[in-house]
């Protein structure tokens, strides 16, 4: 929401901010530390956000998504995509990496 609406209009109507997302995804994984899309979703965030800033926490949720024992199929799944962005993130494919983050997050 802050980054689509800018952090006014995100504060303003849902109460929304850069923080308190990033607080509710690290509330969600200390809640659930073996739950790959947890973490995915959460290197998806940041990196979409500001990716050079969130570097190093991208990095952290990525190898955990791409580490894990998958539950499911789904998680199978998010675990191949996460190993393809940490691939691209360790080699510095910063193009490559935030158009797969996009379609990942279900733009076109």
């Amino acid at each position: 929401v802050a980054r689509t609406g800018g952090r006014l209009l995100a504060a303003a109507f849902y109460d929304a901010s850069f923080d308190k997302g990033v607080e509710y995804f690290r509330r969600a994984v200390a809640a659930e530390p073996g739950n790959l899309v947890i973490h995915f979703q959460f290197a998806l965030a940041l990196a979409s956000y500001d990716l050079d800033a969130g570097r190093a926490t991208v990095a952290r949720e990525l190898a955990a998504a791409a580490n894990g024992t998958p539950a499911s199929a789904y998680e199978s799944a998010i675990k191949q995509r996460a190993n393809i962005l940490a691939g691209l993130l360790a080699k510095g494919q910063d193009e490559e990496l935030l158009a797969l983050v996009r379609k990942y997050q279900g733009y076109p």
